[in-house]
This record gives structure tokens, sequence and C-alpha cells, in this order.
């Protein structure tokens, strides 16, 4: 396992470095490489299914990618999801498709 995906301690502060994934491919490579945690990019995600950054991707899309994620990897994942689809009750939904 890489020091790198390893968490970091030095006196009372901890850093560790989150690999960026937009699928279960990626956070499966990311998990292969020593990975305890992940990171999905709300940009990359868009790309990969044709859209710009600009928070068009459907809030299902979402949902099912990060499953499928936790799905493959089991690993802890942080969503990128700046763009709250729409405002509290769609925030809302995607909160509880998530848990």
């Amino acid at each position: 396992m890489s020091r790198s995906a390893l968490p970091y301690r030095e006196g009372m502060y901890s850093r560790m470095i989150i690999p960026i994934v937009w699928d279960a491919m990626s956070a499966s490579a990311a998990k292969a490489a020593g990975a305890t945690h992940l990171s999905l990019s709300g940009a990359a995600l868009n790309n990969v299914h044709g859209y710009p950054d600009r928070g068009l991707m459907d809030i299902n899309d979402v949902a099912r990618t990060v499953n499928e994620i936790t799905s493959a990897t089991g690993l802890p994942l942080r969503i990128d999801g700046e763009t709250g689809f729409g405002g509290g009750p769609r925030l809302h939904y995607l909160i509880e498709e998530l848990l």
C-alpha cells in the first residue's frame, strides 16, 4: 500500500489524501491502490455522462452512481453536491436516496 493513500498524522493535526472518483471502476482502482476513503467529483461525474459541470445531471443518476461506488468498494464516500439539485425538497430527496 502506498504511503500517499494512508492517513497522515502530525501532532494534533491530521491529513488524509482522498482520491477523486467518478464511477465504480475508478473507485475500485483507488481502493486497490490503498485508498481508505473516496470523494465523488461532481465535475468528473457530469463529464462522464456528457454534461458540463453546471448541475444539469439528474439526481437519480447521482444516487445510482453513489450506490454503485459504495457497493463496489465498501469505502466511505464524500459526495460533491453543491448545486443542491433544486433546493430544499430535492436536496432532501437526494439525502434520503443516499442513506
